[in-house]
């Protein structure tokens, strides 16, 4: 920490918390509409081979791909003036109970995706990008590189 961290005004940080915790839970939502509209795609146009299943009240997102089983963790990402979601996807190794990082984006109380980086992927009025979200988390996992991911 440095100096100025402590000169901050204090009475600002009920307003700082409070706007932090509206536009998590803003990001929260339009994620889990994310992972419900992927579980019922998996089920329809993927005969069962993606699937996706929340964790009750949890961070944790579990998920299969063909037989290969991931999970998407998320957390709160606090940048710019605005708390967005983070997901970041990982799968299992060979040696048990390690899971490598394979790909990590922002969700914003919007709807809009970002890279890790914060740049601007996908914005909330992209009529496919449900399906692009899904496209990314799905070649992630098997370990499919696209360039335009």
């Amino acid at each position: 920490m440095k100096k100025s961290d402590f000169d901050e005004d204090v009475n600002e940080l009920q307003t700082l918390v409070s706007r932090a915790a509206h536009s998590y839970k803003r990001a929260t939502d339009r994620y889990l509409e994310l992972i419900e509209f992927w579980n019922d795609l998996g089920n329809k146009h993927f005969n069962g081979q993606v699937t996706f299943k929340r964790e009750e009240d949890g961070p944790l997102v579990s998920g299969n791909v063909s037989g290969k089983p991931f999970s998407i963790y998320s957390t709160m990402l606090y940048r710019g003036g605005e708390a967005l979601l983070e997901a970041r996807i990982a799968v299992k190794e060979f040696a048990p109970e390690k899971e490598v990082l394979v790909g990590k984006f922002h969700v914003g109380p919007n709807g809009a995706i970002y890279t890790a980086d914060g740049e601007g992927a996908l914005p909330n009025t992209d009529e496919l990008r449900e399906y692009k979200v899904l496209s990314a988390v799905v070649r992630r996992v098997l370990g499919v590189s696209n360039p335009g991911v």
